[in-house]
């Protein structure tokens, strides 16, 4: 017992463990209201985009995504209390969620422009 105690010691810093799932909780969830406006949003006659909305495309679509939220949450969830030295609001964890997925989506279109821009310039060059 006096083992598990000096684990949960070692991996959550000064936080308990319940604090560490609910900033857990509140991260995914500022990620999932991004990931939903998205969703909501989304243009319908890309050819890419399913005209009904198909969850397995959806999944497959967007796993980095889920990827990147789920071990920034937990990064969060476990090291703000550390780096920051207090404890944030679960309204500042929601931000934070919010905010990372937003940052996802920008450097996602970034690197399609800065690809699509480099590919012209590459065309030009060509003979």
């Amino acid at each position: 017992m006096e083992f598990i105690k000096e684990l949960t010691g070692y991996l959550f810093g000064n936080v308990s463990l319940a604090f560490s799932l609910a900033s857990l909780v509140y991260v995914l969830l500022g990620a999932s209201v991004h990931v939903l406006y998205d969703v909501q949003t989304r243009y319908k006659l890309n050819f890419n985009s399913p005209i009904p909305f198909d969850w397995g495309y959806f999944w497959k679509k967007n796993k980095w995504r889920f990827v990147l939220n789920i071990t920034v949450a937990i990064i969060i969830a476990v090291c703000h209390p550390v780096l920051i030295g207090h404890q944030l609001a679960m309204i500042h964890l929601f931000l934070l969620g919010l905010c990372f997925d937003t940052m996802y989506v920008v450097i996602k279109k970034l690197k399609n422009r800065f690809t699509t821009i480099l590919n012209k310039v590459i065309d030009t060059f060509k003979l």
